[in-house]
């Protein structure tokens, strides 16, 4: 079962989630994973909260990852063995080699280009990658879209994300390619079966971490995910909660097509715990976009604006 909890900034989302692993542990210290997906920076912060309330004091369960660490776990738990992962610099270095072996096939790109458009180039790339976009996928996309300029630029794109990823097996890895074989080992992995998942602190995911989220509910006993959504401000912070909604759309429709039932969603409305000792900063979340809005009539020491 999935289920998502959603919620405005200071309402209890990391809360509930911290509360239900700690009663998952003392209920049973042993037994399938816990896995606690994060933003890489939000890692040691959730780590360092989850072991200062009470409870166990240590646990093998609990994974608290972010992707590419949780990519990491897994092929450790499968014997996997780690290959150098590539740089910026180094991925820069294979295109170029890589762009004048078969600069001569584009039919769109120039023959040559210079470092900024080698630069763009490794960005436009990477993204792909990022995205799950495989040259097969890029080549049919460009067939439906017939002998046109862009037509070529995806056929341009899949000669040369096709023998960047040859020249990559031979030498080493892509960091943006990880999870995609990541997704495949979830399919059979004993490491996530039966597991409990939780994902928090996303404000978007691409293409490649949303498979990973497939891969893994296909596997879990049970996965929840909290978004920054709040449903009742009547949509006055569309703009800026857009992207999250968004997220909270293709997640949906991800799982339909996977056929995995999705729960209703648990909405937490009270955002008094995390402003408890900084009301200005309540008043502030609660009135952003509001039109008109009374102002703060006590001191605002929280507050402090920085010329930018």
């Amino acid at each position: 079962m999935i289920a998502f909890i959603l919620g405005a900034a200071g309402s209890g989302k990391t809360h509930a989630i911290i509360e239900e692993i700690r009663g998952e542990l003392e209920r049973a210290p042993e037994g399938p994973a816990l896995i606690w997906l994060l933003p890489e920076q939000a890692t040691f912060q959730a780590e360092t909260a989850l072991v200062a309330g009470p409870g166990p004091i240590g646990a093998t369960r609990v994974h608290v990852v972010s992707f590419r660490s949780l990519a990491d776990r897994v092929r450790d738990h499968h014997g996997v063995p780690r290959t150098p992962l590539l740089s910026a610099v180094g991925r820069l270095l294979l295109l170029t080699r890589v762009y004048a072996r078969v600069g001569a096939g584009l039919t769109v790109f120039p023959g040559d280009m210079s470092r900024g458009e080698l630069d763009n180039l490794a960005a436009l790339l990477a993204e792909l990658m990022r995205h799950g976009c495989t040259p097969a996928a890029l080549r049919q996309q460009a067939d439906t879209l017939g002998a046109g300029v862009l037509g070529g630029k995806l056929r341009d794109c899949a000669l040369l994300l096709e023998a960047y990823e040859a020249e990559l097996a031979a030498t080493c890895q892509d960091p943006d390619l990880i999870l995609g074989e990541v997704v495949k080992t979830l399919s059979v992995s004993t490491f996530a079966a039966g597991a409990r998942v939780w994902v928090d602190g996303f404000s978007g995911l691409n293409g490649q971490e949303r498979r990973v989220l497939r891969a893994l509910a296909r596997r879990a006993a049970d996965m929840k995910i909290s978004l920054l959504i709040d449903p009742a401000d009547g949509g006055r912070g569309a703009a800026l909660h857009a992207p999250v909604e968004e997220t909270y759309r293709a997640l949906l429709r991800d799982f339909e097509e996977d056929g995995l039932a999705v729960a209703p969603p648990a909405v937490l409305r009270d955002s008094t715990p995390r402003f408890a000792r900084a009301p200005e900063l309540l008043h502030l979340a609660a009135h952003l976009f509001a039109p008109g809005a009374r102002p703060y009539a006590g001191p605002a020491a929280a507050i402090e604006l920085v010329p930018c």
